[in-house]
């Protein structure tokens, strides 16, 4: 479990994110730089803000078949190269204060993920945490490959950023909101006052096998 909020004194440990400021998070999947990006995200609004604060959510499969459509070689850029996922954790929780960062990595996984039959795994995409393409890196062989990437990235994020794209509901107190990790693009607009929401991450084959349990519709 953990809590977020803008207030100091709400935190669970001071963190140097800015998940734990009022500023405006733009649209990303929680953890990229995880090997094993947790499946689904738990959000329970306990105070909302006193302006703005929305929370916003855009399907990233829909995003990306837009993607393939209307701009077939972006899609294969991002679908078929291989990029690193990092994140460097300079806070003192965790690290014990130590001048040397925990760094979290995911190497070689594509932004846009496809399965055997070609169909949607998993959108991994987070600015913040992409690591810079390298010249003959993993998936380029120069400067053409690697301006084709980002020109691609970028083209996906105007597509979730679409007007018709985005879900934009501001979270009431006790409202708990399940977001597929593998799936959802979210992101949370800038605000004013004090804002504290707390959550958990869980994995999703073990919420699946519990929902199978009960419906029959799930497929394996």
């Amino acid at each position: 479990m953990w809590t977020i909020s803008n207030d100091h004194d709400d935190r669970d440990g001071y963190r140097v994110d800015v998940d734990y400021t009022d500023a405006e998070l733009t649209l990303h999947t929680d953890f990229t730089s995880f090997t094993h990006m947790p499946g689904v995200v738990v959000f329970h609004c306990l105070h909302p803000a006193a302006e703005g604060g929305e929370t916003t959510l855009v399907d990233g499969f829909a995003a990306a078949e837009m993607l393939k459509n209307e701009n077939p070689s972006a899609f294969a850029v991002l679908s078929e190269t291989p990029i690193d996922h990092r994140n460097e954790i300079r806070d003192d929780e965790y690290t014990q204060s130590s001048s040397t960062p925990l760094v979290a990595c995911a190497y070689s996984k594509p932004v846009i993920e496809l399965n055997d039959e070609r169909g949607y795994a998993q959108i991994r995409f987070n600015p913040r945490y992409r690591s810079p393409l390298r010249m003959n890196g993993r998936g380029t062989t120069g400067p053409e490959e690697i301006t084709a990437f980002y020109e691609a990235y970028q083209a996906f994020a105007r597509t979730c950023s679409d007007p018709n794209m985005p879900i934009m509901r501001k979270l009431e107190p006790g409202t708990v909101l399940f977001v597929d990790n593998f799936r959802i693009v979210h992101a949370r607009s800038a605000f004013t006052g004090k804002r504290q929401m707390s959550g958990c991450y869980l994995f999703r084959d073990c919420l699946l096998a519990r929902a199978r349990l009960h419906f029959d519709n799930i497929p394996c």
